[in-house]
């Protein structure tokens, strides 16, 4: 720290500092037209940061309704995404409901929801301003999300429903 202190750095000359932001834009833009002229798309696989079902349970707690909800977060780089995964009894299916919590300029209301079972299209919505969506009434089995922007695309690893009843 005494180091630091002492060490004297003198801005650099105007007409260098000029110089520098000015290469710094032009290659900025042309960073920016590269990727829009070759149709840049960006993937990214999520990662899981939080499986409520692996949180060890709460002494003195009996409750049948904990087994009924389960939250997921997954996080990227440029976002999370929020899951609560709800099991209806009496119908014997599920809902998903879900958020999208971006980290960076993505606007929710852009991004399409995507819910594969089976490697297979079972339902796509899209994202509100708030980066909400829901998928309801949904049996029992393996399910994977992808989130899908303009150049950007967000895939979930497989998740299971059902399983631990």
């Amino acid at each position: 720290l005494q180091l630091g202190e002492a060490v004297i750095v003198e801005a650099p000359p105007s007409a260098l500092h000029q110089k520098l932001q000015q290469l710094f834009v032009e290659h900025r833009r042309q960073k920016q037209a590269a990727e829009a002229e070759t149709g840049f798309l960006q993937r990214l696989v999520a990662a899981l940061t939080f499986d409520s079902f692996l949180q060890p349970g709460l002494a003195g707690v009996r409750s049948t309704q904990m087994l009924d909800l389960r939250q997921l977060v997954y996080s990227t780089e440029v976002a999370d995404v929020a899951l609560n995964v709800r099991r209806e009894r009496a119908l014997g299916n599920h809902t998903i409901a879900g958020q999208l919590l971006p980290t960076s300029d993505l606007d929710p209301a852009t991004v399409s929801v995507q819910l594969l079972q089976n490697d297979r299209e079972a339902r796509i919505t899209l994202a509100d301003d708030l980066g909400e969506f829901i998928f309801m009434e949904l049996p029992a089995g393996e399910y994977q999300l992808i989130l899908s922007a303009d150049q950007l695309e967000l895939l979930l690893p497989p998740f299971i429903l059902g399983v631990q009843e």
